[in-house]
């Protein structure tokens, strides 16, 4: 996932220099297009990471929950049915 923000970033860097070559700006202005592009993808897509791995742990303990409380059933209709 933190290869996806910064390939995302480095996207974002990339199109930042072409546009300004395509826009006849200087190396300069370019270079800084590009960093301040690239620092806020990477600080965009990081953040999106957290949001989703921070979805995905919460899915994963509802469904451990789940499935200990199914466990719990079955053990107590055992119990149940050796009496």
């Amino acid at each position: 996932m933190q290869k996806l923000a910064g390939t995302t970033a480095m996207i974002a860097a990339l199109i930042a220099i072409i546009v300004s070559l395509l826009q006849d700006c200087s190396i300069l202005v370019g270079l800084k297009r590009a960093f301040l592009s690239y620092f806020v993808f990477y600080v965009v897509s990081a953040v999106l990471v957290m949001v989703f791995k921070a979805g995905i742990e919460q899915e994963w303990i509802k469904s451990d929950l789940r499935r200990k409380e199914l466990e719990k059933r079955k053990r107590e209709k055992e119990m149940e049915a050796m009496l």
